[in-house]
């Protein structure tokens, strides 16, 4: 049925309505077709790209395995503090509101307790040599 000659190539997009134009741009010469599909969005879950999506449902999942806080959970995926903090408090509930709801209460825990971690912190700094900050010994019993 084919007589060897092929046409320009054709092209099959699956859209959302307003996704179109865009991708009319730069396909000069070829036959276009495509399918606008209506994509039912709730807030602004349309205004996160999918690899966005996928990180935050990474970190989110993360996060609850693990328990661990922002900036160790930062340090571990190699994405900055800012970054991990806005995809679980911001972009999260946008994509998956019940993993948020789960996420917030991990990262309340942590917001609860980090006054005792910071203290902590400092008790193991100066006892940690001999002489503190000002040069002052920490041990004086």
């Amino acid at each position: 049925m084919s007589d060897g000659k092929t046409g320009p190539p054709v092209f099959l997009f699956v859209l959302p309505q307003k996704s179109v134009p865009a991708a009319l741009n730069g396909l000069n010469g070829a036959s276009l077709a495509y399918v606008v599909e209506s994509v039912p969005t709730r807030g602004k879950e349309e205004n996160v790209h999918e690899h966005i999506r996928r990180r935050c449902l990474m970190l989110g999942e993360l996060l609850l395995e693990t328990g661990s806080t922002v900036r160790a959970l930062a340090r571990t995926t190699g994405y900055s503090k800012s970054t991990v903090h806005k995809d679980l408090t911001e972009r999260l509930p946008d994509v998956n509101g019940e993993l948020a709801k789960e996420v917030a209460r991990v990262l309340a825990y942590h917001k609860a307790v980090r006054h005792l971690r910071g203290g902590e912190a400092t008790r193991r700094k100066w006892r940690s040599g001999p002489a503190g900050p000002t040069g002052l010994s920490a041990e004086t019993d």
